[in-house]
């Protein structure tokens, strides 16, 4: 310790070390300051030697421009000085390094680093007389933090709009994804620099089919692996298929069946089409229920490759936490500063357009987005009203 305050150790040998020194408030009061020197291992204290603080060296900042940027940083920053010497040194902006670009006895510029929300102090290291006094300048503040999400309940499937507040996001070009934890992202539908509507979107995952299981008598290439999956809503299943032949009547298709003893299409769920020696089909599922699917004849014989998919509600509600990033830089959550109060109305929302079904999530330190099952709609039945005579329906999912 010197005069009283630490000394970061950079280097050090049996004989000898390396250290920077803090700042000594009383060598702003006078010119020169004599400080004694301690060192402490292991619970010992030695003392000896001083180390004298002198302000006629000490290099001094008297502008920062400009002093606030975006989180991703870039653009120039010109600091200016004195006794900022001839030699480069280095510039940090709170613990991100400044790239340089000039450096000269008052006046240095370099490029401005990517950078968390908050106020940043500007470091600049002279060669061979330490960090220059920083008390005439302002910190680089960096806005980039989040005040309130409303609603903060919703479909446990997605579909719910919602109003996140803060400051920083720019007309969202910036920002690369707004996730609520890893099962819903939010697409954006309007955004400005302290607003964001979104509409929140689960995030599906992919599971992979192929034909590599083993039939008892035909054996590889003729059963799906895995026949049988379970899913979650707005997850896909991808069936991928290859057969080595020759024959152009062999081949391998996928299509819905009606149940588990049938296999023929039913005509309004998905398909593959004409079967192929090699191909493939991905299908979103977006409602729970048991999907049935075959295939044609592979060949001559009655060999067909059904198998089943069972698409799994969530059985109870999750809280999420939100994330609104720029690349890989999250937002502040400030949950003092609060909502804005501008009204926020489903404007859109023409049966529902009430939450009172599911509590907020009440975390005191990040703000939640509760996903709960009795906001999640339920459809039963469908039935044209109107339109063309024999008018078909695309499928969303439920295909009664």
């Amino acid at each position: 310790m010197i005069a009283g305050s630490s000394c970061k150790v950079t280097e050090s040998t049996y004989n000898q070390f390396q250290c920077i020194t803090s700042v000594n408030a009383g060598s702003r009061r006078r010119k020169r300051s004599a400080a004694q020197i301690e060192i402490t291992i292991n619970g010992n204290t030695v003392s000896g030697g001083s180390f004298t603080y002198d302000s006629s060296v000490t290099p001094t900042l008297s502008s920062i421009s400009p002093s606030s940027g975006s989180p991703l940083g870039g653009g120039v920053l010109t600091i200016t000085g004195s006794a900022l010497g001839a030699k480069w040194g280095s510039v940090l902006v709170g613990e991100e390094k400044c790239s340089l670009l000039t450096w000269m006895d008052t006046k240095i510029t370099c490029t401005i680093p990517k950078n968390n929300h908050g106020q940043h102090s500007v470091y600049v290291s002279v060669a061979a007389n330490g960090y220059a006094d920083t008390t005439g300048v302002d910190k680089f503040t960096v806005d980039f933090k989040v005040t309130d999400i409303t609603p903060r309940v919703g479909s446990s499937l997605g579909g719910t709009r919602v109003r996140i507040e803060g400051k920083g996001f720019g007309n969202c070009s910036d920002v690369s994804s707004i996730k609520l934890g890893d099962l819903m992202s939010c697409d954006v539908d309007e955004c400005s620099d302290t607003k964001i509507t979104c509409t929140t979107k689960r995030i599906g995952k992919v599971i992979t089919t192929n034909n590599g299981g083993k039939h008892p008598q035909y054996g590889l290439g003729y059963v799906w692996n895995p026949k049988e999956i379970t899913i979650q809503p707005g997850d896909s299943v991808k069936w991928l298929w290859t057969l080595t032949t020759k024959s152009k009547t062999t081949g391998i298709n996928v299509h819905q069946t009606d149940s588990s003893s049938s296999n023929e299409y039913n005509g309004k769920g998905f398909s593959s089409g004409e079967k192929k020696a090699s191909g493939g089909l991905q299908e979103t599922f977006t409602a729970p229920g048991t999907y049935f699917f075959s295939s044609d004849s592979v060949f001559g014989v009655d060999l067909f490759m059904p198998g089943k998919i069972t698409v799994v509600g969530d059985a109870a509600d999750t809280v999420l936490d939100l994330e609104v990033n720029m690349t890989d830089i999250s937002a502040f959550h400030d949950l003092a500063t609060g909502a804005s109060g501008d009204a926020f109305s489903q404007t859109d929302c023409t049966v529902v357009d009430t939450f009172t079904c599911a509590t907020a999530p009440t975390a005191a330190d990040k703000f939640q987005f509760k996903s709960a099952t009795c906001l999640t709609p339920d459809v039963t039945s469908l039935a044209i009203s109107s339109g063309p005579k024999n008018a078909s329906v695309p499928s969303w999912g439920f295909e009664d």
